[in-house]
């Protein structure tokens, strides 16, 4: 009977007691990751999103190579300074100027340069080549300059390119307009030299005439 009231007084004073604390679950040894700390740091850190790499732009495509322009051909004659001095004059523009077999020179201008659609009266472009070639002529005073200019309108063109090399104070039978002889689509100006005047001969300029020999009439 004591024993029993012993064991119960045991029993009960442990229900009165604080329950003992939860011991701490032992953590589980990781596996290892031969990392080291900080690599370790790295990985488990948040990575950014990559850009998506910017498309390589495409290189420019090569300026397509422009035609060379044709070489210089001196002419022979008196008007080869002047074929130089027009030639480098209007390099790289759309004038053309050509050296002909005979000695002349021709420069020939774009019609579209030269007048306005359906107009006869020339372009600021064609004014400043006429110019240029009334220096060439005050230059050399037997040179003439022929003028022709391309279908529909063609003389009344002609006439007013005449008209401005008159206005220089070129003398009218210098220059010549030749109608329906410029096919195709330019102004073409042609200056030659024209063969000098023949200047009248004295009788004193002329060679002596071999002193006549009168033959003695044979005897019988």
């Amino acid at each position: 009977m004591q024993l029993w009231m012993i064991l119960l007084a045991l029993v009960l004073a442990g229900c009165g007691s604080t329950p003992p604390a939860p011991q701490p679950t032992p953590a589980r040894p990781s596996k290892p990751t031969g990392r080291s700390p900080a690599e370790g740091a790295a990985a488990s850190a948040p990575t950014r999103p990559r850009a998506a790499p910017h498309a390589a732009s495409a290189p420019p495509p090569a300026a397509a190579a422009s035609a060379p322009a044709p070489a210089f051909a001196p002419v022979r004659g008196p008007l080869a300074a002047e074929h130089r001095w027009l030639w480098d004059l209007f390099a790289g523009t759309p004038v053309l100027v050509v050296g002909e077999v005979d000695g002349a020179v021709r420069v020939d201008v774009p019609v579209r340069h030269a007048f306005d659609a359906g107009g006869s009266q020339p372009r600021p472009a064609l004014q400043a080549v006429l110019q240029r070639l009334g220096l060439s002529l005050s230059r050399h005073p037997t040179a003439r300059l022929t003028l022709s200019a391309p279908e529909p309108g063609g003389a009344d063109r002609e006439r007013a390119m005449r008209e401005q090399m008159l206005a220089q104070g070129l003398a009218p039978h210098r220059v010549s307009a030749t109608p329906g002889t410029a096919p195709g689509d330019a102004v073409k100006l042609r200056m030659a030299s024209a063969p000098g005047a023949i200047v009248r001969l004295r009788d004193s300029d002329l060679p002596a005439a071999p002193a006549a020999t009168l033959t003695p009439p044979a005897r019988r």
